[in-house]
């Protein structure tokens, strides 16, 4: 009988070290596995991350100096106003149009360090680009008119026209308006 009693003791006794020790420590364990799988999928989505930054910048730097003065040209950093002018004028005058009035309704905001003048207002901001709207008034025949539509359709800077309108100002010239806007960074 004094072995059945020792035995019972020694069960009932394992039992208490078990709910009492044993089983917090195997709850501590099972954190700790979940835990050590969590950083294990962190792990490789960060290794996931990495590769496709590299391939990103890989893919950034087969980009080719020229390709990035077209983009630049495209959608350049800021109005670059007098820039657009220029080119404005370029095509008017390889048409044989006569640029008579060029309104840039809105202004760029300031470069950092740069003055800026009073009364200017911040255009509308659109995503990651700026809008330019303009208005532009020329005069010569239709052809040519027609010339310097195509030209600006194919020009390297993003010009929408939305709207021309046109009068009648002598033998085979007319008077054009054009309303469009231009986009920059």
């Amino acid at each position: 009988m004094p072995k059945l009693f020792i035995t019972l003791v020694l069960i009932l006794g394992g039992s208490i070290v078990g709910v009492f020790y044993l089983r917090p420590q195997w709850q501590e364990y099972k954190t700790s596995q979940a835990e050590a799988e969590n950083l294990y999928n962190l792990s490789v989505e960060l290794d996931e991350l990495i590769q496709n930054r590299d391939s990103l910048i890989q893919t950034l730097n087969s980009v080719s100096r020229e390709d990035l003065k077209r983009i630049d040209l495209a959608l350049p950093q800021g109005a670059r106003a007098a820039e657009f002018l220029t080119t404005l004028e370029t095509l008017a005058k390889r048409n044989n149009i006569i640029m008579r009035q060029v309104d840039l309704i809105g202004e760029s905001a300031p470069t950092p360090g740069q003055p800026r003048p009073g009364g200017t207002a911040n255009l509308p901001r659109t995503g990651a680009y700026r809008e330019l709207p303009m208005t532009l008034s020329v005069t010569g025949s239709y052809e040519s008119f027609k010339f310097f539509l195509r030209d600006l359709e194919y020009n390297l800077r993003i010009i929408d026209v939305l709207g021309v309108s046109f009068s009648g100002s002598g033998r085979n010239q007319f008077d054009f308006t054009i309303k469009g806007k231009t986009y920059y960074q």
